[in-house]
C-alpha cells in the first residue's frame, strides 16, 4: 500500500516536472522574443533623391533635411521623428498612426507651388503640365503667382463661419490677380505643386492683397491646399525624393 502510494507520488511529481520544462520553455520562448525596443510604435521610410548626380546624393540629402524638419514639425504628428543619413540615404522614423502615404507625399515633392490661369473651362485638374506663355504651338499655362508671392494663409474657420482659404499677397502678385480678374470673368485658378495641378476654383474674391478661395475641383492626389501652409513654411527642396522602402 506505501508503496503505491509513492509510485503515485513519483509519478505525479514526473508529470508536474514535465509540465514545467514545457511551459516554462514556452515562456522562455516568449520572452526571447518580446523585444522592447520593437514596441515602440514606429514607421521608417527610406528615402534618396529622385534624380541622382554622381557625387551629389549625400549633398542633396544634408539640405533636404532641414527642410523636412520644417514640414514635419508643420504637420504635428503626434510623436517624436527622427532624420538620420546614414548609407547615402535619408532614413525618416515617424511615429504611426498617422497616414504614412499622405506625409510621404509631402516630405518627398519638391514644393514648388504656382497659381495659374486654369481657363473658362474644363480646367486641368489632376494633370501634368506645362507653365510659360500660352501659345497656340504648345498647350502652356501662365503663371499669376507663385507661393514665394504668398505672404501669409489663414485656413478656413468653421468656429467663425469662414469657408475660404485668405491668402495674402505681395504687392505685384496682388496687381497682377486683380488685372487677371478683370480681364478674365469666371475663369479658374488652379493651384499647382511641381507641375502638378492640385486643385481649381472659380469661387473667389480679391480686395487689395488679399484673395479668398475655396477649392472646387481636386485632384485625387494626398496634397490639396491645406497643405500650402506647409509648403510655404518649409521652402522647396532642391530636388524630389523617392520612397525606397518603408
Amino acid at each position: 500500500m506505501f508503496r503505491n502510494q509513492i509510485v503515485v507520488i513519483v509519478a505525479v511529481l514526473f508529470v508536474l516536472g514535465v509540465a514545467s520544462l514545457v511551459f516554462g520553455s514556452r515562456a522562455l520562448a516568449d520572452l526571447s522574443v518580446f523585444d522592447p525596443a520593437q514596441q515602440v510604435f514606429e514607421t521608417k521610410l527610406i528615402l534618396a533623391p529622385d534624380t541622382i548626380i554622381p557625387g551629389n546624393q549625400e549633398v542633396e540629402l544634408i539640405a533636404a533635411r532641414p527642410v523636412i524638419a520644417k514640414r514635419l514639425d508643420k504637420l504635428a504628428l503626434n510623436g517624436p521623428y527622427n532624420l538620420v543619413i546614414r548609407n547615402n540615404y535619408l532614413e525618416v522614423t515617424l511615429p504611426q498612426g498617422r497616414n504614412v502615404p499622405y506625409i510621404a507625399s509631402v516630405i518627398t515633392s519638391i514644393g514648388e507651388i504656382t497659381f495659374i490661369n486654369g481657363g473658362q473651362e474644363s480646367p486641368p485638374v489632376g494633370e501634368t503640365i506645362t507653365l510659360g506663355v500660352p501659345s497656340e504651338a504648345h498647350k502652356t499655362y501662365s503663371i499669376l503667382f507663385t507661393s514665394r508671392e504668398v505672404q501669409t494663409i489663414a485656413p478656413p474657420d468653421s468656429a467663425s463661419g469662414q469657408i475660404f482659404f485668405q491668402l495674402t499677397l505681395a504687392p505685384d502678385a496682388a496687381a497682377r490677380l486683380a488685372d487677371f480678374i478683370a480681364t478674365h470673368p469666371g475663369a479658374y485658378i488652379c493651384m499647382v505643386l511641381d507641375a502638378q495641378v492640385v486643385n481649381c476654383s472659380t469661387m473667389y474674391q480679391q480686395s487689395e492683397a488679399s484673395l479668398e478661395i475655396l477649392p472646387e475641383l481636386s485632384s485625387d492626389g494626398p496634397i490639396n491646399m491645406d497643405d500650402l501652409e506647409v509648403f510655404l513654411y518649409s521652402g522647396p527642396l532642391s530636388t524630389r525624393l523617392k520612397v525606397l522602402a518603408d
